[in-house]
């Protein structure tokens, strides 16, 4: 995540403005990429032995919590 983005993030947390995170294009890649690579299923019900398709995905540690981890893949989860 570059500096600038980072910097709008954090003015969006501050003025409790989140959904403008998730309307952002950066988001919506990430958000692609995750569902690609969990193949569209949710992975707790995958955990399960179930297959059903993912509807969502997840930040593990909440953007409020780690900014910094907003992008990550390792820090999402479909579900």
């Amino acid at each position: 995540m570059n500096k600038k983005f980072l910097a709008k993030l954090n003015r969006w947390i501050a003025e409790d403005n989140l959904i403008r995170f998730y309307h952002s294009s950066q988001w919506r890649k990430v958000r692609a990429m995750r569902m690609k690579i969990d193949n569209n299923e949710c992975q707790v019900c995958k955990a399960e032995g179930k297959h059903t398709p993912a509807e969502m995905v997840h930040h593990v540690v909440h953007v409020r919590d780690n900014p910094m981890l907003a992008l990550s893949l390792e820090n999402l989860l479909s579900l």
